[in-house]
């Protein structure tokens, strides 16, 4: 009777590591909300407006943006997104990048519990000579995990809204003074940054494009100032603490009526 509850109590053990060899082998599931703008054709965000949501597959959902046109969302699955308006026009593409747990974690974790696997099949033969001693469980590494390649958590710390002041630092031109204050949607995906205005500012661009290593970024636009058509350039950091540091050059090709650029110093805190 002593044998065979031995052989039975070996079995289970031998079938609960294989349920976890499965388990640390499946692939993680991801998930990741953003916030994103959304921005029409007129450079104005779309508010309380139905975005379709195309997923890697094909298929489709529908979710409402805020009064601010921000589309809050949680992508569950890795791969590149759609977002259409009503219309059926693509917004903007979103691509998110697959986690779980690494190559080298499922390989250490999958050689050790094999090795318990393997120890137990080796002891499940003929038991008669067995003096029911029990023996230590296999020992197992810990699984070991790599951070996210694409800086995904500092991507979530610098993305966000941030309130947005703003002072002269040079004139020349005598243009007029006319942006103080901002309301600005910072989005980044890998490099890229999108800078949409959200304080419906007529004389700065509803929307900068440009790109972000670490904390420094750059963007530009075309947009109006004072009734003329220019140039908006911006340039400088954005930290996760959170804050916002920049200079903005407006008419830097020399398309305001004096010729000459306006440059503002910009500093701002997220919401």
């Amino acid at each position: 009777m002593g044998l065979s509850n031995s052989h039975q109590h070996k079995h289970r053990v031998l079938f609960v590591l294989v349920g976890m060899l499965l388990a640390l082998l499946a692939p993680a599931a991801n998930a990741v909300t953003k916030h994103l703008s959304m921005v029409g054709e007129d450079g104005q965000p779309m508010v309380n407006t139905t975005i379709t949501i195309t997923f890697p597959d094909g298929t489709k959902v529908e979710e409402d943006t805020d009064d601010k046109g921000i589309l809050k969302y949680n992508f569950s699955k890795s791969g590149a997104y759609t977002l259409s308006d009503p219309a059926g026009n693509v917004i903007k593409t979103v691509s998110i990048a697959g986690t779980g747990m690494s190559t080298t974690a499922l390989i250490i974790t999958g050689v050790a519990v094999i090795g318990g696997v393997a120890l137990l099949a080796s002891g499940s033969g003929d038991d008669s000579n067995s003096d029911d001693t029990p023996t230590d469980p296999p020992v197992t590494e810990p699984p070991v995990t790599e951070p996210p390649e694409d800086g995904g958590e500092t991507e979530e710390s610098q993305a966000g809204i941030y309130d947005v002041n703003l002072s002269l630092a040079s004139n020349p031109g005598d243009e007029p003074v006319l942006l103080q204050q901002l309301v600005l949607q910072l989005e980044i995906i890998g490099t890229a940054l999108t800078i949409t205005q959200l304080s419906g500012d007529p004389n700065f661009p509803g929307q900068l494009t440009g790109t972000i290593a670490d904390t420094s970024f750059t963007a530009s636009a075309s947009g109006v100032y004072s009734e003329s058509t220019t140039i908006f350039q911006m340039a400088g950091s954005v930290t996760a603490s959170p804050s916002l540091n920049f200079i903005l050059n407006v008419g830097a090709d020399g398309s305001l009526p004096g010729g000459q650029t306006i440059t503002y110093n910009g500093t701002g805190t997220r919401q």
